[in-house]
């Protein structure tokens, strides 16, 4: 009996050691998982708050973009125009020679407000027109109200005109263009007479 007795004590404290075991075991699992948890926590933290900075930088470097161009938008025309300048922006700068185009920009450089920058514009044109018209060239005819334009705005509205997909659109884009001039014109007290047909 001393023996049976002896196996259901040893018995019994294996029962008993085990169950101590199960419920120490989950203690350091819990630990563990709750410690992995803290650390995916942290890291998810720490994502978010990257993204965040992330996004500032984006947000401060899109309004800081923003704030450029509609700094370059507001200047006047003639400060526009003199900063961008090209040869083939010139209207008519294929009859000019090298050395009118550089006296060109000198003189649209030179221009101090918006009156002195239409007229010259205007006075351009025409002797651009009269050159055309003596060599036999044909230049495409002004836009309406050109002289309001910088020489880039006339480009792109060249450009979109040329490649609108029928006419109705080509229409349309000059409407649009005239009734932006007739808005510039009085913005800047233009005679509608000045503009063109």
């Amino acid at each position: 009996m001393l023996i049976v007795l002896s196996v259901s004590a040893c018995a019994l404290a294996m029962a008993q050691g085990r169950d101590r075991d199960r419920t120490r075991d989950p203690a350091p699992d819990q630990d563990r998982v709750a410690t992995e948890d803290r650390t995916q926590d942290r890291i998810a933290d720490g994502d978010r708050l990257q993204d965040r900075d992330l996004d500032r930088i984006q947000d401060r470097d899109q309004d800081r973009d923003r704030d450029r161009f509609q700094d370059r938008d507001q200047r006047p025309l003639h400060v526009q125009d003199r900063e961008q300048l090209r040869d083939r922006d010139i209207y008519g700068s294929e009859l000019m020679t090298r050395e009118e185009r550089r006296e060109y920009r000198n003189r649209i450089q030179a221009m101090q407000t918006m009156e002195q920058w239409v007229r010259f514009r205007a006075e351009h044109q025409q002797r651009m027109l009269d050159r055309a018209r003596h060599e036999g060239v044909t230049l495409s005819p002004p836009f309406y109200g050109q002289q309001l334009m910088t020489d880039q705005e006339r480009e792109r509205l060249r450009e979109r005109i040329e490649n609108a997909a029928n006419e109705q659109e080509r229409r349309r884009i000059r409407n649009d263009h005239r009734e932006q001039m007739q808005a510039r014109a009085r913005e800047h007290q233009v005679p509608s007479s000045e503009l063109g047909e």
